[in-house]
């Protein structure tokens, strides 16, 4: 007949069976702080944008690597200014990340845009998704395949743009840096408008980001001339730099670099600043093992959305180089040129 257990003994073991599914949670809480919660990821812009579709696809990914429910959420208006000053002074319940347009943001805290309270350079930074830089395309129909040609024209070199601070601006940024006699033309609805006006023969040159510069030199004939980059890109590897093209001074070759560096900024993660330091690392974490997953990376390249991550500290030294805190063009320079020099 076999021994009855010692009601003490099975207490015992029950206890510590007890006390190590105790460690066991509260491990996994350490290890998953976000677990069980609601985070929103707001985007300032409406559904089915470009950042609407990038916040979609990675909503997944950082639900599986928080064990939270992550929702999308659209904060529209002013181009994303409004999403920005509710994240600055966010005091919902839960946690809130937000898809930045950085050059968007930047400029319109450089530039005094109405309605801007935020303050870019206090905003908790996880990572860079994606940047690309501005590339100059010139229209069919021009006379202008060169940057060369540009700067021995007789005539004002127009642009089409959809506003002034469009690409970061590049359309001043770049007639400063020639030294051009340029009108920029605002008020297309965009990518396609701008590039519809170039193909009319309305304006000569049309800047957009190297992806849409690809297509719309694939599909409709625009003509890439330069690329406002440090070096040649992968999507366009047959068009030369600005500095390929033209022996800039440095005075010249300051503002070219003030472009590059507030399109470097890209889409980006963010969350408020009023988050703890042990949560800010814990993203900061999670963001980089997402964007440099090469499965995921894949994934999102078969979707036409590709990943290329940066990390927060180049995030923050870029930005502080952006809102003219250095040897960049002084925030009078950068208004004048931007929103007056170059009217029509």
């Amino acid at each position: 007949m076999r021994p009855r257990p010692n009601p003490r003994t099975l207490l015992a073991c029950l206890g510590l069976v007890l006390t190590q599914l105790v460690w066991t949670q509260a491990s996994i809480s350490e290890q998953r702080p976000l677990a069980g919660e609601r985070v929103r990821l707001v985007v300032g812009f409406g559904a089915g944008g470009g950042y609407d579709v990038y916040a979609r696809m990675l909503a997944p990914h950082l639900e599986q690597e928080t064990g939270a429910t992550v929702v999308v959420e659209n904060w529209t208006g002013g181009g994303g200014v409004v999403a920005l000053n509710r994240l600055a002074t966010d005091d919902t319940e839960g946690l809130t990340l937000m898809l930045v347009n950085g050059p968007s943001a930047v400029m319109g805290q450089v530039l005094g845009n109405e309605g801007v309270r935020y303050d870019v350079s206090a905003f908790t930074w996880l990572g860079r998704v994606f940047a690309e830089p501005s590339v100059v395309l010139a229209s069919p129909v021009s006379p202008y395949r060169s940057l060369a040609d540009l700067t021995s024209a007789d005539l004002p070199v127009r642009w089409a743009s959809a506003g002034k601070t469009t690409t970061a601006g590049t359309p001043a940024l770049v007639s400063q840096a020639l030294e051009l006699r340029s009108e920029v033309i605002i008020g297309y609805k965009g990518t396609s408008e701008s590039a519809l006006a170039a193909l009319r023969g309305e304006a000569d040159l049309v800047a957009m980001s190297a992806t849409s510069a690809r297509a719309q030199a694939h599909k409709n004939g625009l003509v890439p001339i330069a690329v406002v980059s440090h070096e040649r890109i992968s999507l366009l590897p047959e068009v030369a730099t600005v500095a390929e093209q033209i022996n800039l001074t440095p005075s010249q070759n300051r503002w070219i670099d003030y472009g590059i560096t507030v399109m470097g900024l890209g889409r980006s993660l963010a969350t408020s600043e009023q988050v703890s330091p042990e949560r800010r690392e814990y993203l900061r974490r999670v963001v980089k093992n997402i964007l440099t997953d090469p499965t995921v990376i894949r994934e999102a390249a078969a979707q036409g959305r590709p990943i290329e991550f940066g990390p927060p500290s180049e995030l923050l030294a870029s930005i502080n180089r952006a809102l003219a805190n250095g040897n960049e063009p002084t925030r009078g320079e950068l208004r004048h040129v931007i929103l007056e020099k170059f009217n029509p």
